[in-house]
């Protein structure tokens, strides 16, 4: 029968959870009173300090039990114990120190690396009391009594917090008591900070050779693990599957966000295998049998694609943050592939422990995510900089002198936005004339900084002008399109603004498909899915530049309105030898900028495409 704990006993154990966890509960109360404050709104200097308070509690709690638990673990002398713990808090205090005093303004990067930190320190709580070898299934009930410890620490949390919300609005309707609003944040603050912490505290296992005598597995646990999160993982794999074969039959390069999808369900699927590890050898367990012997070789495929889609990205784009993360968890994610494959010994304990140091490793010095992705982003500025001779010999920058296109502008300001946002002015000082600094530090947000960058390099110049944009329309499809001697006609709806993956159209056609892919930027429409002689063709649009710099004051002159398509507009055409593409324009708009350069942005029309052999056949 279930016993409740007396009051004594409740006592006792928080009393024991505070010895055990001094630095933890310590960083708990710091960061809870932090936002109990922020919550009041307090003036800007001092949100700043309570913002860099709050952020160095949070680190501080995982960093703090995983110091904690493995003192506990390699020395019984309570004196190296409290030696680490105050290690520990100088490491902190150092953490502290490094946040910029305005931190409400400070670059994003601060925050990249803090949500970094916070994940290794929570894998360093998984395996720092076995970094021995063994103990495999000691390291495994560990893990799962903390799994379950901070699952039931949130639920009664969350019970408590409901409980006591209803009780402060019953008072508040019953007895007309006025209270406030933001009570209710620092109550759920309050009790997260605090109370889930302790409950969870109070629950870390610290009888290390109790438990890894102990063969017991949660029912809950294993329904959840072999029949719900198993099968997900599989569906999951089906459809990276289906999409990989997608990729193949339509030879198209994978779309950026698959690397996402991969990593994710990858994660997923490992996750579910350290849940059912202790089934893996149990003969009436075959499903959990197969699925722990298949389930990395099955990942191979997956793992490939996710290297096409960031390595392409990296080639087109450079490193950013968020790549050079995907990149290395691709090289983790590989690396565990191969492990599980053909290591004999196959821990587990290698997955948290080789993430956890990743984590640590990439979040600073000249290899890290931040250092590599800022160097990536200013080398691929001063490339263009220099190409519109903007960075002369004295390594100054210089205002714009010559007309700019629009691709290699949206670069510069995409860059520039990017260096703004995440690693500050301070990244692009180096090149900076005095004066444009000044400029700089007197602009408060990113947005400021980047207005004023680009007015100083006049490169704010080549933003579009309405009264130099021009929109031609066939109004009411007047135009008659002859067709004779095609066997094709598709319509296209083309745009320069929309996003990279919406560029590519598929048009079934029979049993072939053709793929049509707008590179408005370079004046061009690519047409794949044509007779083998001809497989990929482009059908180019530079016939129309001359055409609109020659017309540019008709195209101007009315403001915001449109001009119907005269009937001089040349037609783009591609005559090959199995292949005849022939684009009749419905509806035409760009834009004009500085000396005879122009853009078009959109573009309505119909394709006629002959083909030999015909196409469906």
């Amino acid at each position: 029968m279930l016993r409740l704990p007396s009051l004594d006993e409740l006592r006792r154990e928080a009393v024991h959870t505070v010895k055990r966890f001094p630095l933890t509960l310590l960083c708990a109360l710091v960061g809870t009173v932090a936002m109990l404050n922020l919550i009041e709104e307090p003036p800007q200097a001092q949100q700043n300090l309570l913002l860099r308070v709050l952020l160095t509690a949070l680190l501080g709690v995982p960093f703090s039990i995983a110091l904690i638990v493995a003192a506990e673990r390699w020395s019984r002398n309570v004196g190296r114990r409290l030696l680490v713990q105050l290690g520990g808090a100088v490491l902190l205090a150092g953490y502290f120190s490094a946040f910029p005093t305005n931190l409400t303004d400070a670059p994003a990067f601060h925050f990249i690396r803090l949500a970094i930190l916070l994940v290794g320190a929570h894998l360093l709580v998984a395996v720092a009391p076995y970094l021995r070898k063994g103990e495999i299934n000691g390291f495994w009930q560990y893990n799962k009594t903390l799994f379950l410890r901070i699952l039931i620490a949130l639920f009664y949390s969350h019970v408590l917090y409901l409980g006591l919300v209803i009780a402060l609005v019953s008072i508040d309707v019953l007895f007309g008591v006025n209270i406030p609003g933001k009570r209710f944040p620092q109550l759920y603050v309050t009790i997260l900070g605090m109370f889930n912490t302790w409950y969870f505290l109070a629950g870390v296992p610290e009888d290390w050779e109790s438990l890894e005598k102990d063969r017991g597995y949660p029912g809950g646990l294993r329904v959840f693990s072999q029949f719900i999160l198993l099968p997900l993982v599989g569906l999951y794999l089906l459809i990276l599957y289906a999409y990989e074969a997608k990729i193949i039959l339509e030879w198209n390069w994978p779309k950026g966000w698959v690397a996402y999808l991969v990593l994710g369900f990858s994660i997923a699927g490992i996750l579910a295998l350290l849940l059912v590890y202790p089934l893996r050898n149990d003969p009436n367990r075959r499903w959990v049998q197969t699925f722990w012997r298949w389930y990395y070789v099955a990942l191979i495929p997956p793992v490939i694609m996710l290297f096409l889609g960031i390595l392409r990205r990296l080639s087109d784009y450079g490193f950013t943050e968020r790549r050079y993360i995907v990149l290395v968890l691709a090289l983790w994610l590989a690396g565990m592939v191969g492990y599980f494959i053909f290591s004999k010994a196959k821990s587990i304990k290698v997955i948290p422990g080789t993430l956890g140091l990743l984590a640590f490793l990439i979040s600073v010095g000249p290899w890290g995510a931040f250092a590599v992705s800022k160097h990536s982003q200013l080398g691929r500025l001063e490339k263009l900089f220099s190409q519109y001779e903007m960075l002369p010999e004295d390594s100054r920058l210089h205002p714009l002198r010559t007309a700019i296109n629009s691709e290699a502008y949206d670069n510069i300001y995409s860059i520039l936005n990017y260096l703004l946002e995440v690693h500050g002015e301070e990244a692009l000082y180096p090149w900076l004339p005095e004066e444009w600094r000044s400029a700089l530090d007197s602009a408060s947000t990113v947005s400021q900084k980047l207005h004023a960058l680009l007015t100083l390099t006049a490169l704010d110049s080549m933003r579009v002008n309405y009264k130099e944009l021009f929109y031609l329309v066939d109004e009411g499809r007047r135009r008659g399109i002859p067709v004779s001697g095609f066997n094709v006609a598709v319509f296209l709806m083309g745009s320069n603004w929309v996003h990279t993956d919406e560029k590519n159209i598929t048009f079934p056609i029979g049993r072939d498909s053709l793929q049509i892919q707008y590179d408005l930027n370079h004046w061009a429409i690519q047409v794949t899915g044509l007779p083998e002689s001809s497989r990929q063709q482009t059908l180019p649009l530079t016939s129309l530049k001359p055409w609109l710099l020659q017309n540019r004051s008709l195209l101007t002159s009315e403001e915001y309105g449109s001009t119907d398509m005269p009937p001089d507009v040349p037609t783009p055409e591609y005559r090959g030898k199995d292949v005849h593409l022939r684009l009749h324009l419905h509806s035409l708009n760009g834009y004009f900028v500085a000396g005879d350069s122009v853009a078009i942005t959109d573009l309505e029309g119909t394709l006629l495409l002959k083909m030999n052999p015909p196409p469906g056949r």
